[in-house]
């Protein structure tokens, strides 16, 4: 897992005592009771309601950047389970900036709502309801995706203004609290509105009155109610999808009530009692999806993710031809996805990943379907067969991610005539074949990973030189060769770059210093790169990942190593080995990983790995040896007056001037004083060479 483990626990402190193995070392995949993960061990959702929860929420809360889902209230405050989480909401909860729904009500949290609330852009239900909070609403301005609100039965004051900008809200609840003004009138133009509970506020609070559409209380909309077939389907899922199971089961239990004109958790309508939107997010959604899930025709969104559902998805889910959102993603279906998705041409977004699905990826079936299809979310499943060259007619495509699955074929050409296409995620599969130099005309791309497959040939060269909005790329782990092209860094936001585990050859190119004020990780590891490491790479000041490791780089170790601030903070990122540096290897934490060889040492020094060591005396390293070895001295005998014979790996210590050598430059011996170099044959023309004293007990 790359998860930080430290700022995991940090942020779970508060439910230590509900996680059966809080020491775990890995609270993703060792039992902690409540907690939801991804594939990458990250954490992204804490379900503990009712659960007896005491204490307060940690400020540590804000370092899981991850979490989705943020479930601590209780379904009933008498419950015998109930929570009694007291203090305040940190701020450090704008940390969680991918939060979806935030659930703390029925407890005793008192102050005021923290601005950083309002700034989760992405959160889609607030529920603060039965606490001890006060003080004004905060900006809720950025929050554009929010549909439900929920605070009452509070203390809280001021006016609802704020909540004009909620151009989402189809549900607001703001009951029992001190809210003054008029209550209505920032209602006015949210069209999505349809349930708003105001009661309970001050005494001189007016309200202007709403639209038909409306259901206030004590206003029953003008043709509101659901129609028979819409309710039908509703309880179907209800009674196969685990229902009675469920976290939150709000009006579902009470099976005569009216979905449209009183409050069913999940459940949004039109003003013509159609069912529009049903959201049961990381709410223990179990069982499977009837095929009366047809009857919702008008059904514009289905946000099921995060669950437990199991079965095939329905084949009526394709005819579904007012859909624009289907979400099933993180639950345990299997089968194929329904043909009829290739024919939809309503739908902007489709994530089914993280399920076991098999077949093959949807593709375009007819003209202009799946033309407003924006994201295509399908990794982690078993799907298999090619990526097919259709996606290039889905031209409002911006997302695609087919990730770790079992695809096979070269990557599509035709992806290039998507326009505004910015991720790319093919990483995990099984393909082959080339990379599409078109590619390269992907102007907006953001993301390119195509890590882990069997890709071949080389990078295209002209690769670059239009990618100018490139953050993200990953090559890692295929069987690409040939030279990185220069233009690769042209792109002047460049943050990632892994081409690692490849058949790259060359060098690092120069023009890697225009991206230095944005490059983080650069990892080139085990390729047949080679020559220096450019000094470039020293004027890298943001860069806190590098892996050059077993490649064939040579000549001396940049000093970049020790001056890097970033480098020398993260020692542990940075991967110098098997390559063929010249010693001596800086000796600081950052080079810890770099080595040299013995053949970057001179004759008679050998390599201790970070820098040329001289063999005592004695002993002698030549060109081929990779450590000293015991010298051997030789003598001149009667039986060969003219010459003295010294074999490799040998030296030999004589006294005195010795004329008359072989022909000079051969480096046979050292015309002077012979001290442990090696020679195959001395021609001494008959002078008689003596050993020098003490030469027989070399050591």
């Amino acid at each position: 897992s790359r998860t930080s483990r430290d700022a995991t626990i940090d942020g779970l402190l508060l439910f230590k005592e509900f996680f059966s193995n809080f020491i775990a070392a890995d609270p993703c995949n060792d039992g902690w009771h409540g907690l939801a993960c991804n594939t990458q061990g990250r954490v992204t959702g804490i379900t503990l309601l009712s659960n007896h929860l005491t204490g307060t929420i940690p400020r540590d809360i804000g370092n899981l950047t991850h979490l989705k889902g943020l479930l601590l209230g209780s379904v009933d405050s008498a419950s015998v389970n109930a929570n009694y989480i007291i203090g305040e909401i940190p701020d450090t909860v704008g940390a969680m900036y991918r939060l979806e729904t935030l659930v703390l009500d029925h407890n005793l949290i008192a102050g005021t709502i923290p601005a950083a609330v309002g700034t989760l852009a992405r959160l889609s239900l607030l529920d603060l309801s039965h606490n001890h909070l006060e003080g004004p609403l905060p900006d809720l301005s950025p929050m554009k995706n929010l549909q439900s609100l929920r605070v009452h039965h509070n203390y809280l004051n001021g006016t609802l203004d704020t909540v004009a900008s909620l151009e989402s809200l189809n549900h607001i609840d703001a009951r029992f609290n001190e809210f003054t003004g008029d209550l209505q009138a920032p209602l006015m133009r949210l069209g999505f509105l349809r349930k708003v509970f105001l009661s309970g506020n001050s005494p001189n609070a007016t309200m202007t009155p709403l639209g038909p559409s409306v259901n206030a209380e004590g206003q029953v909309s003008a043709g509101g109610a659901m129609i028979s077939q819409d309710k039908s389907a509703l309880q179907d899922i209800w009674q196969q999808a685990g229902g009675p199971g469920w976290f939150i089961r709000s009006g579902w239990e009470d099976g005569d009530s009216d979905p449209c004109l009183s409050y069913w958790y999940g459940v949004f309508c039109d003003d013509k009692g159609r069912l529009t939107v049903l959201d049961l997010t990381r709410n223990n959604v179990t069982g499977v999806l009837p095929r009366s899930i047809r009857q919702l025709a008008m059904l514009k969104s289905i946000r099921l993710s995060e669950n437990r559902l199991r079965g095939t998805i329905p084949r009526e889910v394709g005819g579904l031809s007012h859909l624009r959102t289907l979400r099933l993603d993180t639950n345990l279906l299997d089968g194929p996805i329904p043909e009829g998705i290739g024919r939809m041409r309503e739908l902007e977004e489709l994530d089914l990943s993280d399920n076991y699905l098999t077949g093959g990826v949807p593709g375009v079936l007819e003209p202009g379907a799946l033309i407003r299809l924006t994201t295509m979310r399908l990794a982690t499943n078993r799907l298999s067969g090619t990526v097919p060259e259709s996606l290039g007619e889905m031209r409002a495509l911006r997302v695609l991610d087919a990730c770790d699955n079992r695809l096979s074929g070269p990557p599509p050409e035709g992806l290039w005539l998507v326009p505004g296409l910015t991720e790319v995620r093919l990483a995990g599969n099984r393909l082959e074949g080339t990379l599409p130099a078109a590619w390269g005309r992907m102007e907006r791309l953001l993301t390119l990973d195509l890590f882990g497959n069997a890709l071949s040939g080389q990078i295209p060269q002209d690769w670059g030189g239009s990618f100018r909005a490139l953050r993200f790329v990953d090559l890692g782990s295929n069987r690409l060769s040939g030279p990185i092209p220069a233009t690769l860094f042209s792109a002047a936001r460049l943050e990632h770059v892994n081409l690692a585990r490849n058949l790259l050859t060359g060098r690092i190119p120069e023009t890697i210093t225009r991206v230095a004020g944005t490059l983080t990780v650069l990892s080139l590891g085990h390729n047949r790169l080679t020559g220096p490491v450019p000094s470039g790479v020293a004027r890298l000041p943001m860069l806190t990942e590098l892996d050059i490791s077993n490649n064939s780089f040579y000549g001396f170790l940049p000093e970049f190593i020790n001056t890097v601030p970033a480098l020398v903070r993260m020692g542990h990122t940075l991967s110098l080995g098997g390559n063929d540096f010249a010693c001596p290897i800086p000796d600081t934490p950052p080079a810890s990983t770099a080595t040299c060889t013995t053949r970057n040492c001179p004759l008679g020094w050998v390599s201790d790995g970070k820098r040329c060591l001289q063999c005592r005396p004695g002993f002698f390293r030549d060109a081929l040896g990779a450590a000293c070895s015991r010298c051997r001295t030789s003598t001149i005998t009667e039986d060969h007056p003219k010459y003295g014979i010294v074999t490799d790996r040998s030296c030999a210590v004589f006294r005195g001037d010795l004329p008359g050598l072989a022909t000079a430059g051969r480096n046979e011996v050292d015309a002077v004083s012979v001290k442990c170099v090696p020679c195959r044959v001395a021609l001494l023309e008959g002078l008689r060479v003596l050993p020098e004293e003490g030469a027989g007990d070399l050591a």
